[in-house]
């Protein structure tokens, strides 16, 4: 939970002094989410009570993450404090942080916090201790940059919106859209759903406009077709595969269908594909078997490139969970590895735990399901309420639960919710997840039928 205190402040519009529940101390070792609400802006907003004037405060702050030996210290120069004052607010403001860590834990760095000149000071240096570069910074920055002037553009001039997407055109690359992706998600969290709606809509308006958008609706056209066809086929053969991946127009349409299929592709795949170059070469038609002979090359390189990526996550998630397992505070190992326990992490967990009851080591297993259960209760602690309310739906065991639950937070239950129970079945689906995306459907169903949107029923008793 953040870390807020009553905090005396002047109003910077009328300069009234009034007090204000503010956060000052960002320690990610105590509070995982601390850093996303840094990173995000999300703290310190006020409003006064004297003019109206809503915005963020500035006060002092430290931040620090025991994980990378981090203590910044930003005091802003708008407080016109004297050079002993500064020092006084450092000293108490880090001491703050010493003294809620147990001795073992007091080290060095502590003595010595980095000093930041300005908020956006701070902020980088806490992106560059994640392996962000200055590079990386000034590239978002210009991004961010151009998805304003793109709105602006787009609601007040078809011409100038279209001139100013082909003379960017180089700019809408992957990590373009994955921006555009993010930062209409986080509007949603916000609750800013009219601004998440306009980053979706550009989103969606530049994809077939920019040479990368035009790509990307091509891998997912060619997706489409592999799984129609399969549907069609009753199931996915070899044979059917390899005519979809032989089949592809560029390399980029072919990257997307290795990805897309990468568990078909074992050795009845690669047998079926070593036949039909045997088939060419017996009929002698050389180029024909070159061309499969290259394809074949071309598919073994993009399926180790794949490996590779997935033995380097795993690897990873297996040193997270040594880390874990070796603590002496399981559940504050897991906050302070919040981020990194995605899908990978439960798989290493899973393959752990199977291991353990096959070896019959029981005192393993029993701290395997320990960790599996800290991780699902921090997860749910600081998921979204949507993303709480849908997990209790999923686990409800019956329809009776079901209902109760949708009885008891019927408020909570709005168009947008309705909303996104259907896009997150429907980017479970493309993830390979179908049943829990049928039964996200089958929930979206129920709710659109009864009616269970907020202001369609009187409240429940």
């Amino acid at each position: 939970m953040p870390q807020t205190a009553l905090t005396p402040v002047t109003c910077p519009s009328c300069r009234r002094p009034f007090t204000a529940q503010l956060e000052q101390i960002f320690d990610v070792g105590q509070d995982p989410q601390a850093k996303a609400r840094l990173l995000s802006g999300r703290f310190n907003l006020v409003t006064c009570p004297h003019c109206g004037f809503r915005g963020t405060m500035a006060v002092p702050i430290v931040y620090h993450d025991p994980t990378k030996e981090l203590l910044l210290v930003y005091i802003p120069m708008e407080l016109n404090l004297r050079e002993a004052e500064r020092q006084r607010l450092i000293g108490d403001l880090t001491n703050r942080i010493l003294t809620a860590l147990p001795p073992e834990q007091r080290k060095s760095y502590l003595l010595q916090p980095r000093q930041s000149l300005s908020l956006q000071g701070l902020i980088e240096s806490v992106l560059q201790a994640e392996g962000v570069t200055p590079e990386m910074l000034a590239e978002q920055k210009a991004q961010l940059q151009l998805v304003t002037r793109l709105l602006q553009s787009a609601a007040s001039d078809e011409a100038s919106f279209a001139a100013m997407v082909r003379e960017n055109d180089d700019k809408f690359n992957y990590t373009f859209f994955e921006l555009l992706t993010a930062s209409a998600e986080a509007a949603e969290a916000e609750g800013r759903p009219n601004a998440a709606a306009q980053l979706r809509a550009l989103r969606e308006r530049l994809l077939p406009l920019t040479t990368f958008g035009k790509q990307v609706q091509q891998q997912q056209a060619a997706i489409e077709k592999l799984e129609q066809a399969i549907q069609e086929a009753g199931g996915l053969t070899a044979d059917l595969l390899l005519d979809q991946l032989l089949a592809a127009q560029d390399d980029t349409i072919l990257q997307a269908l290795v990805a897309a299929s990468r568990p078909a592709l074992d050795y009845s795949f690669f047998l079926a594909l070593a036949d039909r170059v045997d088939q060419a070469e017996a009929a002698g038609q050389a180029a024909e078997a070159a061309r499969l002979k290259a394809r074949r090359e071309r598919i073994l390189t993009l399926v180790e490139a794949l490996d590779q990526q997935s033995r380097a996550v795993l690897e990873d998630a297996a040193g997270t969970l040594r880390e874990i397992l070796n603590s002496p505070d399981p559940r504050q190992a897991v906050r302070a590895h919040l981020g990194e326990l995605d899908d990978a992490f439960m798989a290493v967990l899973e393959a752990n735990l199977r291991a353990a009851e096959s070896a019959g080591q029981t005192e393993a297993m029993r701290r395997l399901e320990e960790i599996g259960d800290l991780v699902m209760q921090e997860l749910q602690a600081i998921a979204p309420p949507e993303i709480q309310l849908t997990n209790a739906l999923l686990a409800a065991p019956d329809e009776a639960t079901t209902r109760r639950i949708l009885d008891e937070h019927r408020r909570e239950i709005t168009p947008q919710f309705v909303a996104f129970i259907g896009q997150l079945a429907e980017s479970l689906r493309r993830s390979g997840r179908i049943e829990t995306a049928n039964r996200l459907q089958q929930l979206q169903s129920l709710l659109t039928a009864e009616g269970y949107p907020a202001g369609t029923h009187a409240p429940a008793p």
